[in-house]
């Protein structure tokens, strides 16, 4: 069960028609104004009422006038107008029920929380003095940035502090390269009835105990299962955009124009603390649109369409610490933007390794 904490704001500028008719009704008897001796039946006059209704004045004014042509011209001057909106989004973790645990140990609650705010605007375009799109061009623009962080919950498997020295039971080792595995009882002190395996090889392998340092220890009680649990949160966030134009010509033609943009970054986090790195995600697009009214029955559409796209992927080690070589790893890529750890993987743990970095560009042209 989530419970959701929402705050939203309207503002619209079109809230504002009502206060202009007041102004203009209270201009004078031209559309039934408020003053005057009693009228014939108040009321939205039909013949000097504001919206056309029945009787003589305005709101219980005179007579009425040449209301109903006046009050035609004031709605649409009140409908082609520029409005516009403004929201904010809030929720929060906070508001959520407790996680249910299957195995009946329970797990704190990760701290999340999300924000979006934006607004859009749209309408005529007018510039004073310079240009008056009234009746024949309109604008559209829409914005919203959203700011978030985002919980994890991972589950993994790691080796038991036996087995980070190096003594395993219950399983069989074998050697590298080889399908020989390694002697058992050969330490009964420190690892009765295991496999040792040589101090050479483990405790005193440089390349062993320095990727042993990104791996924890266990922090749940499974000792054949997984046994670690990463509990953290990710940020994100986002930034959309989109605008569009769209002009008529005379009464055959029309245009249209568009730009979209969308930008989104985070953080990946693998499945140990401290191993993750930054990825980011940009969209944009472009659109030009004609239309030819052959006859009412008869439109013809002629479009074109330009899209771009980019995806990045970096680790938190890329152009900076060359780990694999630190440890005496060879035979992976010595590239600064690779640098970071390896890729490693394991018969019955998890796997370890930095997000491999990358990146990929992609324009398309549509007509």
């Amino acid at each position: 069960m989530k419970k959701t904490c929402v705050f939203h704001w309207l503002l619209a500028a079109g809230f504002t028609a009502l206060m202009t008719v007041a102004t203009g009704v209270a201009s004078g008897h031209q559309m039934g104004g408020f003053g005057g001796g009693g009228g014939g039946g108040g009321g939205f006059g039909q013949q000097g009422g504001l919206f056309g209704g029945g009787g003589g004045g305005g709101f219980g004014g005179g007579r009425g006038g040449p209301g109903g042509a006046a009050g035609g011209r004031l709605l649409r001057q009140n409908v082609n107008r520029v409005r516009f909106t403004l929201f904010d989004r809030y929720t929060n973790s906070a508001f959520d029920a407790k996680p249910f645990s299957i195995t009946g140990a329970n797990s704190p609650k990760i701290g999340t929380y999300a924000e979006t705010v934006g607004g859009s605007v749209g309408g005529p375009l007018r510039i004073p003095h310079v240009y008056n799109g009234s009746d024949k061009t309109y604008f559209f623009v829409n914005y919203q940035h959203q700011t978030a962080k985002n919980g994890i919950n991972t589950f993994s498997t790691v080796p038991t502090l036996a087995q980070r020295s190096g003594c395993f039971t219950g399983t069989t080792i074998f050697e590298p390269f080889s399908t020989t595995p390694f002697p058992s009882n050969t330490d009964p002190v420190n690892c009765p009835g295991g496999q040792q395996i040589p101090a050479s090889m483990f405790a005193n392998n440089p390349a062993v105990q320095g990727l042993l340092g990104f791996i924890p220890t266990p922090n749940l009680p499974s000792v054949t299962g997984q046994n670690y649990l990463l509990q953290a949160t990710t940020p994100l966030n986002t930034d959309l955009l989109s605008t569009h134009v769209l002009h008529t010509i005379n009464s055959k033609f029309n245009v249209n124009g568009g730009y979209n943009f969308n930008s989104q970054r985070s953080n990946t986090l693998s499945n140990f603390v401290g191993i993750g790195g930054p990825q980011s995600t940009r969209n944009q697009s472009v659109s030009l649109g004609l239309s030819h009214n052959w006859s009412p029955r008869v439109v013809e559409n002629l479009a074109l369409n330009w899209s771009r796209s980019r995806t990045q992927l970096l680790s938190d080690n890329s152009f900076g610490t060359d780990i694999a070589a630190n440890l005496g790893i060879t035979g992976v890529s010595v590239s600064p933007v690779d640098f970071g750890i390896p890729l490693i993987s394991f018969t019955n743990f998890s796997g370890i390794n930095d997000p491999i970095p990358g990146e990929s560009i992609r324009s398309v042209v549509v007509y």
